[in-house]
């Protein structure tokens, strides 16, 4: 085969293929999910305690109800907002099992909301507004006596 052929054929194959990998923009109709048989939880146990679900449960929940109204929050108050499930666990989310707190700034014991506003205003109250809230509609309130602040961004220590 000739060069010039080759080039035609390549760019003839191209205007065939990248169209497929291209997102389409035509709207699909979302269906509802089928309903499930009796006795069998919803994804994710959204009626179960937060502190009742087993791991399977809990990543569900993350993924089909925690996130997305997560993700809708952060967007509403910046678009261009890049969140994501280690926006929250970190970095190393899998390899500490999710845990949380883990890579956020660190806020002290005492005072955290006023030591959050000294650092960034508009974002502690973006958080106490609209993130502390949802988070608690969504999981339910801190344990007794632990900051809300302190079940996502980590004590800060001292280093006296």
């Amino acid at each position: 085969m000739r060069a010039g052929h080759l080039r035609f054929s390549l760019s003839a194959l191209a205007l065939f293929i990248l169209p497929a990998c291209v997102e389409p923009k035509v709207a699909v109709p979302e269906r509802a999910p089928a309903p499930l048989p009796s006795g069998v939880p919803a994804p994710g146990a959204p009626d179960v305690p937060w502190n009742e679900k087993n791991r399977d449960q809990k990543m569900e929940f993350m993924g089909l109800h925690f996130f997305p109204e997560m993700r809708a929050a952060f967007r509403s108050h910046d678009p261009n907002a890049d969140f994501r499930c280690q926006t929250c666990h970190g970095e190393d989310m899998e390899a500490v099992n999710f845990r949380m707190p883990n890579g956020l700034f660190p806020l002290p014991r005492e005072n955290p909301i006023a030591a959050a506003t000294e650092y960034d205003e508009k974002t502690t109250a973006f958080m106490n507004g609209e993130i502390v809230p949802l988070a608690r509609k969504l999981l339910g309130d801190a344990p007794a006596g632990a900051s809300p602040c302190h079940s996502c961004h980590p004590v800060a220590t001292d280093a006296k």
